[in-house]
């Protein structure tokens, strides 16, 4: 904020990467929510968290946006159902991953 010294700042070391349902489905199958999460996994902060916003219930009815680009170059991360957005949360578990997942229902 203007007028405010660097001092006088303390840094929480979160970042929150929000994303809407619709959004993450539709620009999944480039992979580009993959390429966000492996930065924040490496951006150095203490605390990243992927900010979920809307009903994962809804997923199957978002267009999934670039599906026939999907063969060059990914791997195959397309999201099409709540089903899949459980299933990157899990893997995020799995792999002991530092991002934190905090869903709401609210789209905004």
């Amino acid at each position: 904020a203007a007028g405010v010294r660097e001092e006088d700042c303390d840094v929480l070391g979160c970042v929150v990467e929000r994303k809407r349902i619709a959004d993450l489905v539709g620009r999944s199958a480039v992979g580009d929510h993959v390429k966000q999460l492996e930065r924040m996994e490496s951006c150095g902060s203490s605390h990243p968290f992927l900010l979920l916003e809307g009903d994962v219930r809804h997923a199957n009815s978002c267009p999934v946006y670039d599906e026939d680009r999907s063969a060059e170059g990914t791997d195959g991360s397309a999201i099409h159902s709540g089903g899949d957005i459980d299933e990157l949360c899990a893997r995020f578990l799995v792999a002991g991953s530092r991002v934190g997942v905090i869903t709401t229902r609210d789209a905004e």
